[in-house]
């Protein structure tokens, strides 16, 4: 799972966030969870030296590579 920062982290448009690999026979398919949590989407702050969660919305896309996207969804933090 990908995320895309609100644009006051100012951090790249796509950052990979959560991986799990899964096997499956050609054609087939499972459900799947994967979780993010807050420390995940901290940044660091050069200024204060912290680790920081920047309020605002972040983009979650889910897909095999970070050109290739499947879904996403919006979420206000």
């Amino acid at each position: 799972m990908y995320a895309s920062y609100t644009k006051a982290a100012k951090e790249p448009p796509k950052l990979l966030r959560v991986f799990q690999k899964y096997a499956l026979a050609a054609g087939g398919s499972t459900a799947v969870e994967l979780a993010i949590f807050e420390e995940d989407l901290r940044i660091w702050d050069s200024g204060t030296k912290t680790w920081k969660l920047i309020e605002g919305e972040y983009v979650f896309m889910l897909g095999f590579l970070s050109t290739d996207i499947k879904a996403k969804q919006p979420i206000l933090i």
